[in-house]
């Protein structure tokens, strides 16, 4: 606390403004690990297979069974395909639409990194400004350096806080929306693995 009361007192108003986007970035980090986490902590390669040998063998309700039950959303999305199959012209919409209401949160938040990471340096911009404003008033006024030091102190801490939380923010952003991309093409691979087994089935 006594850290981050100097930091505070050193940055003025922008570096509040800064914190808040620290603990948003933060909150948001924190919310999309436990997401994923949860997510790979769910995944059943097992019961994955099981549902795509009732589908190759014609076994359509007890595929719509397994799917139905399953927490994993790689299983889940076959829900919908299942047990009415759909026409093979309309088994594209009908995925997407399973991969929309099953996956739709994949890249939920992360707007709000890449609002983070492109607002930080800029109000660390500001406060370097404002800082330096402030240290070039006081030496018009006086030859005290300790004042001085204060606002050149103020523009380099706001500058530094702007650059950390760019920099966690991008990397934040860029690792999430990887995973997120990795999976819903992991999804999409299986989901046509399903329409040829449809297909072939025909």
């Amino acid at each position: 606390m006594e850290i981050l009361d100097k930091v505070l007192g050193n940055s003025g108003p922008i570096g509040t403004c800064l914190l808040f986007l620290w603990i948003l970035s933060l909150s948001v980090i924190i919310e999309r690990t436990v997401f994923w986490l949860l997510l790979c902590m769910r995944r059943n390669h097992i019961r994955e297979d099981k549902v795509m040998r009732f589908v190759k063998d014609g076994k359509f309700s007890e595929a719509y069974k397994l799917a139905s039950k399953s927490g994993d959303v790689f299983i889940r999305v076959f829900k919908y395909l299942l047990p009415n199959i759909p026409p093979a012209k309309e088994m594209d919409n009908v995925m997407t639409i399973a991969l929309d209401k099953e996956f739709g949160r994949s890249h939920s938040f992360l707007r709000i990194l890449n609002a983070c990471a492109a607002l930080a340096p800029a109000l660390g911009l500001l406060g370097t400004i404002t800082g330096l404003i402030k240290a070039f008033g006081t030496m018009s006024e006086t030859v005290d350096m300790s004042a001085i030091a204060l606002g050149i102190s103020e523009a380099m801490t706001t500058t530094f806080l702007g650059l950390v939380v760019a920099v966690v923010n991008l990397a934040a952003s860029h690792l999430f929306g990887g995973v997120a991309d990795r999976a819903i093409s992991k999804i999409d691979s299986k989901m046509n693995d399903f329409k040829l087994v449809r297909i072939a089935n025909c």
